[in-house]
């Protein structure tokens, strides 16, 4: 995906408002933003056009803002087919996972000072097009809820792969 870094340059969002440098990001060459709700229809997510292959591994390091069970919602949806694949809340206190759409395929690793990386692997059909949400996915949320973010990568195969820092465009790993 385009800007991993930089959530305010992405175009798939709604009804949020992303703050730069809010608190130091577990990467020396990373910030934390801040992305608040700013609606109660409040939408974020990693576009992944079309991808070829049958398994998807979307990844992302956030951490706790506002509260343990808010701007806690995460989705991989299949807007080809208009399904949400794999849908879950993770509870920022305990970092315990509760599906809502699916059972299975999330993990969350620690990795410092409040941060975690949230790990979703999905299989879906080939060539359709794929939304990763973070934080929010249009569920009714409270206006002001917030979670922090520093970087996120969506790739084709069943595992995350070392990080691949992007800016204006997609990157593929040879």
């Amino acid at each position: 995906a385009a800007y991993s870094e930089d959530p305010r340059s992405w175009t798939a969002k709604g009804n949020v408002t992303t703050t730069a440098n809010a608190l130091e990001g577990p990467l020396e060459s990373s910030n934390g933003w801040k992305i608040e709700s700013t609606s109660t229809g409040t939408n974020i997510y990693v576009d992944r056009p079309n991808p070829t292959g049958t398994t998807l591994t979307c990844w992302t390091v956030v951490k706790k803002g506002s509260g343990a069970t808010e701007a806690n919602e995460f989705r991989i949806r299949d807007d080809t087919a208009g399904t949400d694949i794999l849908k879950f809340e993770i509870n920022w206190d305990t970092n315990a996972i509760t599906y809502v759409q699916g059972s299975s395929g999330v993990s969350v690793e620690n990795v410092g000072n409040g941060w975690i990386k949230v790990i979703a692997t999905v299989s879906w059909t080939s060539g359709n097009q794929l939304r990763y949400n973070i934080g929010f996915s249009s569920a009714p949320v409270g206006v002001g809820e917030y979670f922090y973010y520093s970087h996120a990568q969506v790739e084709i195969g069943s595992f995350p792969t070392s990080y691949i820092p992007t800016t204006t465009s997609t990157v593929q790993r040879t």
